[in-house]
């Protein structure tokens, strides 16, 4: 009789053992961040981390990645360099982040290298092509330059321009946005004269002035930097007329007022741009910018939709790939695998490890920016 209590009793502790382990907190998977929270990029940090945000939200809700929760782990790094790189030693050593995610060129260069030492995938928005295509398992989300100079040439052609002027900034962007341009539009729209300037400058009507514009012409700019000063100087030579293509015009918040808008509107600008316009989204897009603005009290940047459908495609590679901690060859090959049709549209991606979305094209009407 003592024999078949103790049988039981040790069946009975091997089932107490057998049960509490498997019934024991799996552990977050934990997304870590860099982002500019604060300084002038703030208002691009802050919506790729709401965006993220609310796709963790929703994936929690959802019952998480195969019983485990997602957690985000946002550092601040105000846009610069050396916070970025602390931050992220951080997320990797510290806090043990699965997955990294950074924005803009100057910081992503600088994170990766750690991310990559670490075998820790990453994710980036940035115009930066190189870092993806050099870096395994590092992925980017964001336009392409080559896409939005094809994009512009076909809108210019679209409105019966054959010849077309060039103002641009000078920098690496803005060169391979007019090249592709001029590649894409070879023997329909010729570019007759172009006039570059520094970053540096905060007056373009002297370059206005040697373009030469006339009302029935038109002008391709590489100015998203300076495009403010760009359409006052243009409405003070009275040089509104004449219609200019852009790239992502509004990008700047000085660029996003009521005053800029009006210009925009009366020159019937046509711009690059990318996620959701103000004016003729789809119904999901709606109901993102509906939900995003009641949640944080301000109209969401499309940066917060990128970052919503990159974590979501996470979501869908993370439940294939991760068991006890990350694979990142699974991880590459769902990610390259991936197929989503997101609220900031249809989301893949080529063998370099670069998004393949559609360039969006908007224009100013009556002072609001319509998709076309």
């Amino acid at each position: 009789m003592k024999k078949t209590y103790l049988v039981g009793a040790i069946v009975l502790i091997i089932a107490i053992v057998i049960i509490g382990f498997t019934g024991k907190d799996k552990g977050d998977i934990k997304i870590g961040g860099t982002f500019a929270l604060t300084g002038s990029l703030a208002y691009i940090g802050s919506a790729e981390m709401h965006g993220i945000e609310m796709a963790i939200e929703d994936i929690n809700k959802d019952g998480g990645i195969n019983g485990r929760k997602i957690k985000l782990l946002a550092e601040d790094n105000g846009g610069d360099v050396k916070n970025a790189v602390s931050s992220v030693q951080k997320l990797i050593s510290v806090n043990k982040a699965d997955v990294i995610y950074s924005a803009f060129t100057h910081v992503t260069k600088a994170v990766t290298p750690i991310a990559s030492e670490a075998k820790i995938p990453l994710l980036y928005s940035s115009s930066d092509r190189t870092v993806a295509e050099d870096n395994r398992y590092v992925f980017r989300d964001y336009f392409d330059n080559t896409d939005v100079g094809n994009a512009l040439a076909r809108s210019v052609i679209d409105n019966k321009y054959t010849e077309i002027k060039v103002l641009s900034e000078v920098n690496a962007s803005c060169d391979q946005i007019i090249t592709a341009f001029e590649k894409e539009s070879a023997g329909k729209a010729v570019i007759t004269k172009k006039e570059l300037y520094q970053s540096a400058e905060t007056d373009l009507r002297a370059h206005l002035t040697k373009l030469a514009l006339k009302d029935d012409e038109a002008v391709l700019t590489c100015a998203f930097r300076h495009a403010n000063i760009l359409m006052k100087n243009m409405g003070e030579l009275n040089l509104l007329g004449t219609q200019t293509f852009q790239v992502v015009a509004p990008f700047l918040p000085v660029a996003n007022t009521p005053e800029i808008r009006e210009l925009f509107s009366k020159n019937q600008t046509i711009s690059s741009w990318y996620g959701f316009a103000e004016r003729g989204n789809t119904d999901k897009q709606d109901k993102f910018i509906d939900r995003y603005t009641k949640k944080y009290g301000v109209v969401p940047g499309p940066d917060s939709a990128f970052t919503y459908d990159d974590t979501m495609v996470l979501r869908n590679v993370l439940e294939k790939c991760y068991s006890d901690k990350l694979d990142n060859e699974c991880f590459e090959k769902e990610m390259l695998a991936t197929d989503y049709d997101g609220v900031a549209g249809k989301l893949k991606f080529n063998d370099k490890r670069l998004s393949t979305r559609d360039t969006l094209l908007i224009q100013a009407k009556n002072g609001v920016w319509e998709k076309i």
